[in-house]
């Protein structure tokens, strides 16, 4: 079931905007992981990482453009290019928040950890765009 859920059986979970439920897909991460109170601070590290991501992304996406725009070529791959950089830029943040996180799991934590944040959808499996936000 919630191999299922995370890698793309659920309906609708890659059409989700950027930080749409981020609070209960984190709840989900910390349940299904196992999160204890001595891991609770870099959780909430992990988990702050998470929300800032979501954040900026929401408030840096691009508007689409009508076709008919007089938006040019050179122009439009400026956009991609920031859009990258953003997602590159969160992508470090949240990283640098997992790695501890990680250290501070058991190896059964773990072994949920990579089925979970792994997968087809990304480089954090279905949270991979869910977090990503």
């Amino acid at each position: 079931m919630m191999g299922g859920m995370m890698h793309g059986g659920a309906p609708g979970m890659m059409q989700m905007g950027p930080g749409k439920h981020i609070e209960g897909r984190l709840a989900f991460l910390r349940a299904e992981i196992g999160i204890t109170e001595a891991q609770a601070p870099v959780w909430s590290t992990f988990a702050d990482a998470v929300r800032k991501s979501a954040m900026h992304k929401m408030g840096s996406m691009p508007m689409m453009q009508p076709k008919d725009a007089k938006a040019d070529w050179p122009a439009t791959m400026e956009a991609h290019e920031k859009m990258m950089a953003s997602h590159l830029e969160s992508l470090r943040t949240i990283r640098a928040a997992a790695q501890p996180l990680y250290a501070a799991l058991n190896d059964d934590q773990k072994k949920i950890a990579n089925e979970l944040m792994m997968g087809p959808m990304g480089p954090m499996g279905g949270m991979g765009h869910m977090i990503q936000m």
